[in-house]
């Protein structure tokens, strides 16, 4: 999937999007917003698919482990598991704790509450890093391998965060729809170019006026930037 599930905090508080999760009691709330995730990603790419690389603009986050191989440009959220009142820990062993990711400095053999004596601070838990570098059995806190940053485009997580509540909105509980999710949608059915909605910033992407700083579509045969006749150029990949 391209959205961290908290990618939605900057748009809706978790309790209104738990609220409109469970809306309707006959619905699975989490697996119908996967669900129009995956619409709204496809709709999204239908819009900008002959100017820019779907591929690259969704590439996936994949799941974090120590154990798995990562390549330059893939990225995760990474977490461990939660500290354990009932578990003991040799050095070094990670865990997440209070929103956070510590690491062991001093052994803890005897199960008790966390002692921070014990251990060591990493990052907050449930950050997003991104390879640089090919990697297998190297933490994220690792700087040769990894970068704490996220590669999607601010813009693009926007746009899909508004049509998917809106979309979740008007199929969980549509009586109730907050009319500022109308207008960051499609402006209340009206939308227009640059006029700040999501369908409004995708028409401009489709048609080039508006700027999108996405990975440029290439032809497959030639190898080059498509252009787009009359058009002023915007940055320099084409």
């Amino acid at each position: 999937m391209f959205l961290f599930l908290t990618d939605y905090i900057n748009t809706i508080s978790n309790q209104d999007l738990n609220e409109l999760l469970n809306g309707d009691p006959s619905m699975d709330g989490d697996q119908v917003r996967l669900k129009q995730e995956v619409w709204a990603q496809n709709r999204i790419s239908s819009y900008i698919r002959q100017r820019y690389n779907v591929a690259l603009v969704f590439a996936p986050w994949l799941p974090w482990s120590l154990s798995a191989s990562y390549t330059i440009g893939q990225y995760f959220q990474y977490t461990e598991n939660a500290f354990s009142t009932t578990s003991i820990y040799g050095l070094n062993a990670r865990v997440s704790y209070n929103n956070a990711i510590y690491s062991c400095t001093t052994p803890v053999t005897t199960a008790g509450p966390f002692n921070s004596t014990n251990w060591t601070y990493v990052c907050d838990d449930l950050q997003i890093f991104t390879c640089i570098a090919a990697s297998t059995n190297n933490y994220p806190d690792n700087t040769a391998y990894f970068s704490q940053s996220d590669p999607r485009d601010a813009d693009v997580i926007k746009i899909m965060l508004h049509i998917v509540i809106y979309e979740l909105n008007n199929l969980i509980v549509p009586a109730q729809i907050p009319e500022q999710r109308w207008i960051n949608y499609n402006n209340k059915g009206n939308p227009r170019k640059g006029d700040g909605s999501a369908i409004g910033t995708l028409l401009g992407w489709q048609e080039g006026t508006l700027m999108a700083y996405l990975p440029i579509y290439q032809d497959e045969d030639m190898g080059q930037s498509v252009s787009w006749g009359s058009n002023l150029k915007r940055n320099n990949s084409y």
